[in-house]
C-alpha cells in the first residue's frame, strides 16, 4: 500500500473513533444540565481517558501494521506524515512513550522499519536502467534484499527469532561496496535507505547471537 492509503486507514481506525468518543462525552455533559457540574466533569474526563487509552493501544499497532504493508515508499516519510496529520506523536516524545506496548515492541519496530526499508531498496533496484540491472552488484544486492525481506516480516511477529547472519552480513557488505565504488549511478539507490538498512541490521545483529 502507498503512504496515503495507509494514513487514511489509520485515521479511519484511530482518529474517527476518538472523535466519536469525545463527541459522545460532550453530548453527555451537555445533557446533564447547567446545575450538574460534577457530572459534566466526569463525562468529559471519562471521554478523554477512554480516547487516550484507545489511542495509546492502537497507535503502536498501526505503526507496525503500516510499516509492514508499505510498498515502495519511505518508512521515515510515512511516520513523519503520520505525525503531521495528527495520527502519531514524534518518536521519542513524552506522549509517544505513553503508548501501550509490549516488552518486545522496540525490537518488533526495528523489524518493521527494516521491512519497509528493504522493500523500498528492492523497488529502487528494479527501477534501475537496463545497464545497471546487468551488473553483478545489482544481482547480489537484489538477491540478498529479497532473502532478508521474509526474515524481517517474520521478526515483526516473532521478534526473538534468531537472525540468519549470512544474508545480513552479505547485504551489509554489498551496500558498503556499492557506496565506496559508486557502482550504481548517483542518486539511484537512496542514501537514506541504505544508511537506514545498515543501522538497523547492525542494531538487530548486535542483539542476536549468530
Amino acid at each position: 500500500m502507498g503512504i496515503a492509503t495507509l494514513l487514511l486507514k489509520g485515521h479511519l481506525a484511530i482518529t474517527l473513533p476518538i472523535v466519536a468518543i469525545m463527541a459522545a462525552g460532550f453530548l453527555t455533559a451537555n445533557t446533564s444540565g447547567p446545575g450538574h457540574l460534577f457530572a459534566q466533569g466526569v463525562a468529559l474526563f471519562g471521554a478523554l481517558a477512554i480516547a487516550w487509552l484507545y489511542w495509546a493501544w492502537q497507535a503502536p499497532r498501526w505503526r507496525l501494521w503500516a510499516l509492514r504493508r508499505l510498498s515502495g515508499g519511505s518508512g521515515s516519510k510515512l511516520l513523519a506524515m503520520a505525525f503531521l496529520t495528527g495520527l502519531l506523536w514524534p518518536e521519542g516524545s513524552f506522549l509517544e512513550r505513553g503508548e501501550l506496548r509490549g516488552s518486545d515492541y522496540p525490537r518488533r519496530l526495528l523489524f518493521a522499519k527494516l521491512t519497509a526499508a528493504l522493500r523500498r531498496l528492492a523497488t529502487e533496484l528494479r527501477e534501475l536502467d537496463r545497464d545497471d540491472r546487468g551488473s553483478e552488484t545489482y544481482t547480489r544486492l537484489l538477491s540478498y534484499t529479497n532473502d532478508l525481506i521474509p526474515v524481517a516480516v517474520r521478526g515483526i511477529d516473532q521478534p526473538r527469532q534468531p537472525i540468519p547472519m549470512s544474508p545480513v552480513q552479505e547485504l551489509g557488505a554489498e551496500l558498503a561496496l556499492a557506496e565506496r565504488n559508486d557502482t550504481m549511478r548517483e542518486g539511484t539507490i537512496g542514501a537514506d535507505e541504505s544508511e537506514t538498512i545498515t543501522c538497523l541490521l547492525d542494531e538487530l545483529s548486535s542483539g542476536t547471537p549468530a
